[in-house]
């Protein structure tokens, strides 16, 4: 089983993700519900000119 805790920083325990982005898309998800895949890469791939190329 997978818990995500958001009190006090993101952590993950029972599972591990690659880096600091997928835990905080995650916890991003969790709270907010499904999104368009645009807007996830408008929020996290911050610089891109089309993030979804």
């Amino acid at each position: 089983m997978l818990q995500l805790l958001t009190f006090g920083g993101p952590e993950l325990v029972g599972g591990t993700l690659p880096g600091r982005r997928p835990l905080l898309l995650a916890a991003y998800l969790t709270v907010e519900g499904r999104q368009p895949r645009r807007r996830l890469a408008e929020l996290f791939c911050e610089g891109n000119r089309d993030p979804l190329n």
